[in-house]
């Protein structure tokens, strides 16, 4: 449908045929075109799954912020294709006030739909006190993908209570989970990160040492004395590591001066 015309794509719409109404809404979507996103949330009922699911998809693409009512009342569909693009949507939408209306999904019974849930908290940067608190807690779940949900969320909300817990996530048996964490307490901004994050350079896991540099590149000129310090007793591909880090902080606050 890519040379169709956009009163061709309305049409199709409502066709009878779901998979022309997907092949539209599809293309609508690939045009981000705004203006057509009130006839996108007019298909957010229809009967098939997979286009709510496609259609939601497309409002993303067009604009989240013109989403309206519609997506909230799809938190609760009983697809859990749709539930967790309805959660993407919001959080791409900013919604800090209807963050709220996330908080049911943090125990939806897919384990997609909940990494959804703490994906779109973290989007949303003001979730408030209580939801904030609660993704914390996510950092012990059994599951790494839960847990490194909830550590990227953090960092991206700037949730600074959180700091504790994602310092002891430094320590987590999944690298992904332990980088994302680097990643968050650099985001923090909490200079008690500074020598963790040091110890982190020497991570197994090339992600975690590729965070944990960024992190300590962050903190700028705050991170110089432990990282001199740091060159005195680290060695290999960590003093190579911290060398790379001094040069690189000293440049950046020469160019500020």
């Amino acid at each position: 449908m890519e040379s169709a015309s956009v009163q061709e794509l309305l049409d199709a719409l409502k066709s009878p045929d779901p998979a022309r109404r997907e092949m539209a809404i599809t293309e609508i979507g690939n045009r981000e075109d705004p203006t057509l996103l009130p006839h996108l949330l007019e298909t957010l009922d229809d009967t098939s799954e997979r286009i709510r699911w496609r259609s939601l998809q497309s409002i993303g693409k067009l604009g989240a912020s013109g989403a309206d009512e519609r997506v909230l009342g799809l938190l609760k569909d009983s697809s859990s294709l749709v539930r967790g693009e309805a959660a993407r949507v919001l959080g791409l939408a900013g919604w800090t006030e209807h963050a709220s209306a996330l908080a049911p999904l943090l125990e939806d019974q897919d384990l997609q739909v909940r990494c959804r849930a703490l994906e779109a908290l973290g989007e949303v940067k003001e979730p408030g006190e209580d939801l904030s608190n609660r993704m914390v807690t996510f950092l012990q779940d059994s599951d790494s993908r839960i847990r490194m949900h909830a550590a990227l969320a953090l960092g991206k909300c700037r949730h600074a209570p959180a700091f504790a817990s994602l310092l002891g996530s430094l320590r987590d048996s999944n690298h992904n989970v332990r980088g994302l964490s680097a990643w968050s307490l650099g985001h923090l901004g909490d200079e008690r990160a500074i020598e963790p994050l040091i110890d982190a350079l020497g991570d197994d896991g090339e992600s975690v040492r590729i965070y944990a540099y960024q992190a300590l590149d962050a903190f700028g000129g705050k991170a110089l004395p432990a990282l001199e310090q740091a060159r005195e007793r680290k060695e290999g591909s960590v003093r190579l590591l911290v060398d790379r880090l001094i040069e690189d902080v000293s440049e950046g606050e020469n160019e500020e001066g």
